[in-house]
């Protein structure tokens, strides 16, 4: 959009006349046969075109039978460079998980489709849900007409998803390649200037655990979600906890809630919400429903896609209102029995939340925090990282506890100094699972098994996919792309954005970074501005694949809405 453009057809055989195109093109382009056995699509795109245009192309002579070839033709969002040829990393079948807001609130949308691996979609599988504050639709069908996709050689690219909803379109991008040289993940922001800002992730999936049984049959799982803050009457809400699928039609478990600082719905037991029933079927595209009944407080009904028989995505798909506000997250199968003894090595802590007077304008702002925790002794904790409260970077920000594991998997912290336990985790492995906080910052975070160490500049280094996750305000930017760290000191590539009031755009990067081993906070890096003199982001070092990254300062003077993102391989 703003970029002219030309493309020409050019026919062969007996003189055609005349070459005609059917559909409707976007303001300020046009078609014109050249009389020549050729003709030209051409012209710059007006503001607010971004979108797919099929149109059918038709050669005639009189004589023979009319000649037709089908175009689609992509209008990209201002600013956002959409490279292309190298389509062929994007092909499977994709599970999707999009949060967001729009004008009225928090948005969520999830589904799957098929990307062909030459830029079309949905193909052979297409069908999303959307939950916005103003209403919900489930299993939209996308239409693969006026969907299609590109990727360039540096695996970023864009997407577009038309439904009979509307169209959306996000700048991605790709990673995580298997033996097929297929990318098995991806990060996605949306871009089209329709008014909804966020970000997600997408999933190659494994169709042979497209039935309820293949899930179910994997058990014990934990799962964590939440919601953004709404601006349309319900505020930020998290929950984690176990569900076990192993019998589809009566599932059980148990779970901890947060919403606005009120806990399990404001019981004081300490004890977990039990899940007392439910119900899980899983359909031969991928997607399934999870309905969840939990004690005291109704029944949840949510939409899932699956990635394999050990992992899904979810959203609740009910109407957003007081006593069921919007969530969305992943499960995860939990493995091997839990003890005390599961927590035994350091684990990289990420986390957002928010706080209440630290953002734009004095009102709410992200509040994120990542770091390591270390195990001193059996149920002893300390943990060591930097939190930034809109603007405020705490660093290093610290604190020691203890805690407790009960056969579930289920983690109660307590800080030292306090009485009551104030964090909680929920166990997917030993050193991993879903957190979030008791207070009122409503935090939903993940720990992952720290590895690789000890640590030097030299730890991080090759091509990275990176995204932002968990965005907890609308003020926060949202930023997609790829970055290459040389091993030696130096990170270049290229970041897709799209912020509230501004233009999406695409920027080249080229900066300074560092990685020390520091006592308590090994893994620890930093990327500097270009001058050297300031600290553009953190980031901490999961393991040689993977980082998480905090975006502390911006265009010289610190960030009021920073961001929480993901970078992998």
């Amino acid at each position: 959009m703003g970029t002219n453009g030309s493309f020409t057809v050019t026919t062969t055989g007996f003189p055609q006349d005349p070459i005609t195109e059917t559909g409707t093109l976007p303001s300020g382009v046009t078609f014109v046969d050249n009389g020549n056995n050729t003709a030209t699509l051409s012209g710059t795109p007006a503001a607010g075109t971004a979108g797919t245009y099929p149109i059918l192309i038709t050669a005639s002579n009189g004589v023979l039978p009319n000649a037709t070839q089908n175009f689609t033709l992509t209008v990209n969002s201002s600013g956002v460079a959409c490279g292309s040829g190298h389509e062929s990393v994007f092909k499977g079948q994709y599970a999707f998980l999009f949060q967001g807001f729009d004008a009225n609130g928090a948005v969520a949308v999830a589904g799957t489709f098929s990307a062909d691996g030459t830029g079309k979609i949905a193909l052979l599988a297409g069908v999303e849900d959307i939950n916005r504050f103003t209403g919900v639709q489930t299993s939209v069908s996308i239409l693969s007409a006026t969907s299609s996709y590109s990727v360039g050689a540096d695996n970023r690219g864009c997407l577009t998803i038309a439904t009979s909803s509307g169209t959306s379109q996000y700048a991605i991008s790709l990673g995580s390649l298997n033996g097929s040289n297929i990318a098995t993940k991806g990060r996605m922001i949306e871009v089209d200037n329709n008014g909804t800002l966020g970000s997600g992730e997408l999933r190659l999936q494994n169709s042979a655990a497209f039935s309820t049984g293949a899930v179910s049959a994997s058990g014990n799982f934990a799962f964590g979600a939440g919601s953004p803050l709404s601006s349309g009457g319900v505020n930020r809400f998290v929950v984690i906890g176990t569900v076990n699928l192993s019998n589809a039609s009566s599932v059980t478990g148990e779970e901890d809630f947060n919403l606005n600082g009120q806990v399990d719905g404001g019981s004081t037991t300490g004890a977990a919400v039990p899940i007392t029933g439910g119900t899980l079927s899983v359909s031969n595209n991928g997607r399934g429903t999870l309905s969840l009944t939990v004690s005291g407080v109704g029944t949840f009904n949510n939409s899932i896609y699956v990635v394999s028989a050990t992992e899904f995505l979810f959203m609740n798909i009910g109407a957003q209102t007081a006593s069921n506000p919007l969530f969305a997250g992943s499960a995860l199968k939990q493995s091997g029995g839990f003890s005390p003894s599961s927590l035994n090595a350091n684990m990289v802590l990420y986390s957002a939340g928010i706080c209440s007077t630290c953002g734009s304008g004095g009102g709410p702002g992200p509040q994120l925090t990542i770091g390591v925790v270390t195990i001193p002794s059996t149920n002893n904790f300390s943990f060591t990282g930097d939190q930034a409260s809109g603007a405020t970077l705490t660093s290093p920000f610290t604190f020691v506890g203890t805690y407790t594991v009960d056969a579930s998997g289920r983690v109660l912290i307590t800080q030292t100094g306090h009485t009551l336990p104030g964090l909680a985790i929920y166990l997917v492995g030993a050193n991993q699972g879903f957190f979030a906080s008791t207070g009122t910052d409503v935090v939903l975070g993940f720990a992952e098994p720290q590895t690789g160490g000890p640590f030097t500049t030299a730890s991080v280094s090759g091509a990275f996919f990176f995204g932002t996750t968990e965005q907890a305000t609308k003020d926060v930017t949202d930023n997609s792309g790829v970055a290459n760290f040389n091993g030696t000191g130096t990170i270049s590539g290229t970041s897709d954005a799209a912020a509230i009031g501004a233009t999406p755009m695409t920027s080249a990067f080229s900066q300074p970074y560092s990685v020390t081993n520091g006592s308590g906070t090994p893994g620890r890096g930093t990327i500097m501005n270009n001058s050297g003199t300031n600290v553009n982001l953190i980031f901490y070092i999961i393991s040689p694949s993977k980082i998480v990254l905090i975006n502390v300062r911006g265009g010289g003077t610190a960030n009021a809405n920073p961001a929480l993102l993901i970078g992998e391989k």
